[in-house]
């Protein structure tokens, strides 16, 4: 069975920020969770509007059985910054239509 790893951060924090925090975030699900035994994941990386919109989404997928990870950057007031969890393909559905994340000069496919 594959698996996805995703990592999830919001957009209003800077752009530098966004795909560090989400590496911050897989790090730290590596620390609780390891990895699939069978094989190494696939990594993906999204982004959502805001930190309420990053809160919604971890409690969509802990509510449906999905272990997640959190990163909260201790050098700024940022709060929660992003999110990491392994979701197989029959769960990808709950995460469909966010944006992956893009530099801003980027056209949305």
């Amino acid at each position: 069975m594959k698996t996805y790893l995703y990592s999830i951060s919001h957009r209003d924090i800077p752009l530098a920020q966004q795909a560090i925090q989400g590496c911050h975030a897989a790090i730290e699900y590596a620390y609780l969770h390891g990895r699939p035994a069978d094989h190494h994941p696939s990594y993906i990386h999204i982004t959502v509007r805001d930190q309420r919109q990053l809160e919604m989404i971890r409690a969509r997928l802990q509510s449906a059985g999905i272990n997640t990870s959190e990163f909260h950057e201790p050098y700024q007031d940022w709060g929660l910054t992003a999110i990491a969890c392994c979701i197989p393909e029959e769960q990808r559905h709950l995460l469909k239509g966010l944006q992956l994340w893009r530099l801003p000069t980027q056209e949305i496919a």
